[in-house]
């Protein structure tokens, strides 16, 4: 496993924070991410969230059309997945209508690749403003007993996780 410092793993969130701006990714759009655990995924997701856009996980093991149910249901502007999930997904409307396509693994034709959705890592974050009531994470269900759904959590309920967190 790499190892990754807290300095780079700012660099990291600046760079996705800047990327995802010069892409057009702000407030209230849903961004997808689709991809195993590691520092990028968690760069990705506070970038996002600083970005004011609302982070969206989709879980890989999920079968394929619960995956293009739940996708159907979010409406991202964005996804960030692997190369097989674009490659199949090329073949779906609830893929072909997302518009930013980031890959993380490989070239997909139609997808940018991760390094392209990174900006200056140096980036001075400004997060944007969010009211408590405002939607920052949607995981969804696995469709275990039908169709995805997906739990919405608003920046007034992360707030509050964190806060009973280090009261603990």
């Amino acid at each position: 496993a790499d190892t990754v410092t807290y300095g780079d793993l700012g660099r990291r969130v600046a760079a996705f924070w800047d990327g995802l701006g010069r892409r057009g990714i702000g407030k209230g759009d849903r961004v997808v991410v689709l991809f195993p655990v590691g520092a990028d995924l968690f760069a990705l997701a506070l970038a996002t969230l600083a970005r004011g856009a609302t982070l969206t996980f989709v879980d890989m093991s999920m079968r394929p059309r619960h995956i293009r149910q739940a996708l159907a249901t979010a409406r991202p502007e964005a996804i960030v997945t692997v190369a097989r999930v674009l490659r199949i997904g090329s073949l779906l409307p609830e893929v072909r209508a997302i518009p930013l396509k980031v890959c993380t693994d490989a070239a997909v034709r139609g997808a940018v690749p991760i390094e392209a959705l990174r900006g200056d890592p140096e980036a001075c974050i400004e997060a944007t403003p969010v009211r408590p009531g405002d939607e920052a994470l949607v995981t969804f269900t696995t469709g275990s007993t039908g169709r995805p759904k997906g739990a919405d959590r608003s920046h007034g309920v992360l707030a509050g996780q964190l806060d009973a967190v280090m009261a603990a």
